[in-house]
């Protein structure tokens, strides 16, 4: 049966058999080509695109379009620009000698495991066959990291060990590169003995940098990139080595020397060090020592929420072996992407805590851990393959293979004449299957884009290109978790929820058409989506009812944004698509999440929603083209809200339970 996966190689071998475009350059014609203008250096990724997009015009030669198309493909590589690199790369076929344009699309083509290790593997073997041992080890790191991010520890400890076997052929960079990569994986996935393995790498690194500074810095150079590269390489190896022994072989003395060699005050990992330190310290019982690490770090926060996550929670363990009341929830409520590696060192420490309901929180999070991902992990890949005898045995196995390699060779010459009788016979029988394999493809895209369309269909309103209902039920989830995380920290964000509709919709659709009204509603969906943020959401709840989400700072934001939207819908008259101009102008209700002075749950945000269309309401009894914003006084809980929802306005203001502030004329505050 033809699969998908199959059906894919063969229509790559049709595109790479028959390929012409190329059939006249030669890597030794590229070389020769005049390289591009200084200009075109100092020039940003934009400036660079335009300006290759302007030669591509005027290429006079084969090897000139391919240089230019190569350097496109390069400017999106360093872009990761991974669309526009994709769409390049399958028109753009790599010369076979090219490994660099041939991996970096590689890896933007293959999304599937499998195809993209096939593929790196044939460029391995052309590579080996091309006597380009640095173009073996590159190729081998990166089948190595891939299979390690896998799963497949054995086959990556395997690799990895084949790139390092290289020795002498492969440049500094690139041994240091697959040294330091070796250790990481040692570190996170081997034993003891392998993690020790690991740590010796590291220092070995140290080493080579070492000897690599004290030659540079002799050359006095303003600029200096290997110098700069190789202090870059130390701060990394000095917190992977920290990392090994604190949250590995337990050792906190020996993690805090390697942290301390760190400037906490020139790079993140500085700064994430600071964190780690604190803890580290702290299980010590040092302190005066932990809290001046905190000091240190003061209000500096990871722009990534996984690190950050993780990076309190390991705070906020600090600070709790010497104030046990300090709380600890952080620690329950880590990113869901937070590495393997980590969530089971926090849920340890969390269960070895004498604090009964915190030592039960983590016991349950190491059961969760434990059930949802690491017995499914040992299904998938097997437990013994990051073990100390799988890896000597793969060794053993390595050695057999040197010896069966030189074996294939003999057999090599033997078979020749026969691969030559059965490229015939494949050619005949390819050419029979081409007709049924591009059907085949043709009927699987046609399908894949129905699915793709359906699933867009489902959340996207087809009038005004806005989410709708369903997509906003999808995304509110990811907006109430990110407010519940901020008011872990110092400076907690609210979320502000909006409900808008157009005033005396309905004349305009009696008046001038239904088609009139849904150029209204396209244009009013233009004008609101240029004032909110890219991070904002924005759909069409039914009819002429928009729902907006939005985070917030501060309080007075939400009047700033109501104000915002009122002004671009009514500050100026609609011209339509159909010649008309029209006075539109629209009310808003609002409120904030969280609401109820008591802990807030997840599921509240749709009473809030109601309840920001009753402040919509209130605002069209009272004075079309407004905002109003309800803001919490005594309202304490769910069933208080629900009251709340059950009874006009004038009579929850009137019991001090709500305030409102509006847009109306002379009214700021009621």
């Amino acid at each position: 049966m033809l699969t998908i996966k199959s059906a894919n190689k063969l229509i790559l071998f049709i595109f790479f058999t028959f390929a012409s475009c190329w059939a006249e350059v030669t890597i030794d014609e590229l070389k020769k080509l005049p390289d591009f203008p200084t200009e075109f250096y100092e020039a940003d990724h934009s400036g660079r695109l335009d300006w290759l997009k302007q030669q591509l015009k005027s290429a006079d030669s084969e090897v000139k379009l391919y240089q230019i198309e190569r350097a496109i493909t390069a400017v999106y590589y360093a872009q990761r620009d991974t669309q526009n690199l994709q769409q390049i790369c399958k028109k753009f076929i790599p010369l076979q000698p090219d490994f660099t344009m041939r991996r970096i699309c590689a890896r933007a083509i293959y999304d599937d495991y499998d195809e993209y290790i096939s593929t790196l593997y044939e460029l391995y073997k052309d590579a080996e066959k091309a006597d380009d041992m640095n173009r073996v080890a590159i190729t081998l790191g990166e089948m190595a990291w891939r299979q390690s991010q896998e799963g497949h520890i054995a086959e990556a400890f395997e690799n990895y060990q084949m790139a390092l076997d290289k020795g002498k052929g492969i440049d500094q960079d690139t041994l240091i590169g697959i040294m330091f990569n070796t250790a990481t994986s040692y570190i996170v996935n081997g034993d003891e003995e392998y993690i020790k393995k690991g740590v010796k790498i590291l220092h070995e690194i140290i080493e080579r940098n070492n000897e690599i500074i004290a030659t540079e810095e002799k050359k006095n150079l303003v600029k200096n990139y290997s110098l700069d590269l190789a202090k870059t390489r130390n701060v990394q190896a000095w917190f992977n080595i920290g990392i090994a022994n604190m949250l590995h072989l337990y050792d906190n003395e020996k993690a805090l020397e390697y942290f301390d060699k760190i400037s906490f005050t020139d790079t993140a990992l500085g700064k994430d060090s600071l964190s780690f330190s604190a803890l580290a310290a702290a299980e010590l019982g040092q302190f005066d020592r932990a809290q001046k690490y905190l000091e240190q770090l003061g209000d500096h926060k990871r722009s990534s929420e996984v690190l950050e996550s993780y990076l309190q929670c390991y705070r906020d363990l600090a600070q709790y072996r010497w104030n046990d009341k300090h709380s600890v929830r952080s620690c329950l409520n880590m990113h869901p992407s937070t590495t393997t590696e980590v969530t089971y060192d926090v849920y340890n420490r969390l269960s070895d805590l004498e604090d009964e309901s915190i030592e039960l929180a983590g016991l349950r999070k190491l059961r969760e851990l434990v059930v949802n991902k690491l017995v499914p992990e040992l299904k998938n890949h097997g437990s013994k393959a990051a073990s100390a005898a799988e890896l000597n045995r793969l060794q053993r196995e390595s050695e057999m293979k040197t010896q069966l390699l030189d074996k294939e060779r003999q057999l090599k010459a033997s078979e020749t004449a026969r691969h030559e009788t059965e490229k015939k016979y494949f050619v005949a029988l390819f050419f029979l299957f081409v007709f049924f394999t591009a059907l085949v493809i043709s009927q699987l895209q046609q399908k894949k884009r129905l699915a793709n369309q359906f699933e867009k269909m489902s959340t996207q309103d087809p009038l005004t290109g806005l989410g709708n209902r369903r997509y906003l039920l999808q995304q509110i989830e990811r907006e109430i978790a990110f407010i519940e995380r901020s008011h872990q920290t110092e400076k907690p964000n609210a979320l502000g929820i909006f409900i808008f509709d157009i005033d005396l919709f309905k004349q305009v659709n009696d008046t001038h058409g239904h088609h009139i009204g849904d150029e209204v509603l396209v244009e009013l969906s233009k004008r609101v989506k240029e004032t909110i943020r890219d991070t904002d959401l924005l759909v069409r709840w039914g009819g002429e009812e928009f729902v907006l989400t939005t985070r917030l700072e501060n309080n007075q934001q939400v009047s700033m944004i109501a104000n915002r939207i009122k002004k671009a819908v009514s500050a100026k008259p609609f011209v339509l698509p159909s010649n008309l101009t029209l006075n539109i102008s629209c009310t808003i209700g609002a409120v904030k999440y969280p609401f109820v002075i008591e802990e807030e749950v997840t599921s509240i945000w749709s009473k809030l929603i109601s309840l920001a269309d009753t402040a919509l309401y209130y605002g069209k009894q009272h004075h079309r083209d407004s905002w109003v914003v309800i803001n919490n006084e005594d309202i304490h809980d769910a069933e208080q809200l629900n009251q709340l929802l059950k009874q006009p306005i004038e009579k929850s203001i009137e019991m001090k339970l709500i305030t409102v502030d509006t847009s109306f004329e002379n009214i700021d505050r009621i």
